[in-house]
């Protein structure tokens, strides 16, 4: 009896991750959200035939569609195939995704020694990080590289035998083939979760050791995987652009990748409340300490060295990202640096957690009241977000359905004039994603009848 009821704890713990998780997943779904653009422009793949949509992945690739592997273009044909006109259909991947991110952190998290409690606030502190979270919404490539990314950094940093267990080799490949699958920036991410995973939590280092530790088969299978994709779309070309790629930042770009990874603490009040929390836990750790203050500095600062390379490589690769885009011609995006985001959130909250536990040393009372200050920090701009999040999504839901223009009027525009513009085509988009069923025909002609070599961005 008394086996039964032990054996059933860590079930009942894990409900708390759970429910948290599914709460954020849940605020930042964008449930009824008038389609964006670049959703839109996957919406208009629904009625093409199977081999249509595999010529317009190819043809669209390196223009419209610039930089994405087709994976979530795909996705979207299939799922509007299925389940007809709808914005959760359309959006679906990435919430899919977005749950994929949060069990692959968890389990990253779990592996650093974290209790349930920290594992059910982990998803409450992700609230906070809207560049990470707000893609969890939108019908866009991005989730699927944070999630990938993540689900990496979890299996390079494992154990041995949790890595070499069928549980290990599930998160390895699913997170290295959605990787592949659907976003050409795991070429730069793979290697650097890997990298670190050897360097900071493995014991002996030399080059017979980090092919072994690699997964050479999942390395060479994904490479291959990687490479032809590639061939097949995205490195074939770019669009003809004229474009500022600094047009979307407001400020320098070092400060801009700072400024996202903390973007719900840059109210006064809020990071007034944030600082205050931190520093007064850092005492708590510090000051009293068994060994004396210097030496408890120095602890610390052991403990701390894995989670700040991790943010700081987080950095490296955000600006690395931006350097390609400069290169290919392109905008600069905040929401290009998701990856890096979800990896700087991990490293920020692996170290609130270092800080807790090195308060525990000292004393129980140190370690309770650490965490409860490092809990305010979270819960305070938390709650402003999720605030904001849930009026949102009534506001969306008490949306009443489109149903102007009508089909019918696409139809004698059709035959009016030659060529729509996007502007001209998103209302009767949003009609059919509004009113369901089938998604219309009529617009099959945005992607075959369009010359998309004559493609140009501009600012």
């Amino acid at each position: 009896m008394n086996q039964a009821r032990v054996a059933q704890v860590p079930k009942l713990r894990i409900l708390g991750p759970v429910a948290t998780s599914a709460i954020a997943l849940g605020l930042f779904s964008s449930t009824n959200r008038p389609l964006l653009y670049d959703e839109f422009v996957y919406f208009m793949i629904g009625p093409l035939s199977f081999t249509e949509t595999l010529s317009v992945i190819r043809d669209t690739t390196t223009n419209v569609n610039q930089g994405v592997t087709g994976a979530y273009l795909f996705s979207d044909w299939l799922l509007l195939q299925i389940f007809g006109a709808s914005d959760v259909a359309l959006r679906l991947p990435s919430l899919v995704f977005g749950a994929a991110f949060l069990t692959y952190a968890l389990l990253f998290l779990r592996l650093r020694g974290m209790g349930f409690v920290a594992l059910t606030i982990f998803p409450v502190f992700m609230i906070t990080q809207e560049l990470v979270m707000h893609y969890v919404g939108e019908a866009r490539t991005y989730m699927p590289l944070a999630a990938s990314a993540v689900g990496l950094l979890a299996y390079y940093c494992a154990p041995e035998s949790f890595r070499k267990s069928p549980r290990g080799l599930a998160v390895a490949w699913s997170a290295a083939m959605i990787g592949v699958l659907f976003h050409p920036y795991i070429a730069l991410y793979w290697p650097a979760v890997l990298l670190f995973g050897f360097l900071f939590l493995r014991g002996r280092h030399s080059l017979r050791n980090l092919v072994s530790f690699a997964n050479p088969v999942l390395v060479l299978i994904g490479a291959a995987a990687y490479t032809t994709i590639a061939a097949l779309t995205w490195i074939r070309g770019r669009a003809n652009a004229d474009v500022d790629p600094f047009n979307f930042l407001p400020g320098p770009l070092p400060v801009e990748i700072l400024v996202q990874n903390f973007y719900a603490f840059v109210t006064p009040a809020i990071a007034a409340v944030a600082a205050v929390a931190v520093i007064s836990s850092l005492a708590l750790t510090l000051i009293g300490a068994p060994s004396g203050v210097k030496r408890a500095v120095c602890a610390l600062a052991e403990d701390l060295l894995p989670p700040a390379v991790l943010f700081i490589l987080a950095f490296l690769l955000a600006l690395a990202i931006s350097f390609t885009s400069i290169a290919a011609d392109f905008w600069i995006f905040p929401r290009q640096w998701i990856a890096s985001a979800a990896l700087a959130s991990i490293a920020i909250f692996w170290a609130g957690y270092v800080v807790i536990a090195k308060a525990g040393v000292v004393s129980a009372g140190r370690e309770r009241l650490s965490a409860a200050l490092v809990t305010v920090a979270v819960a305070v701009p938390a709650s402003t977000v999720a605030a904001q999040q849930a009026r949102a999504l009534i506001e969306w839901n008490a949306r009443p359905a489109q149903t102007s223009p009508t089909q019918a009027q696409l139809d004698d525009l059709q035959s009016e004039q030659q060529q729509l513009t996007d502007g001209q085509w998103m209302p009767f988009a949003q009609v059919n994603a509004d009113t369901g069923g089938r998604v219309w025909p009529e617009f099959r002609s945005y992607y075959l009848d369009t010359d998309w070599s004559e493609f140009v961005l501009q600012d």
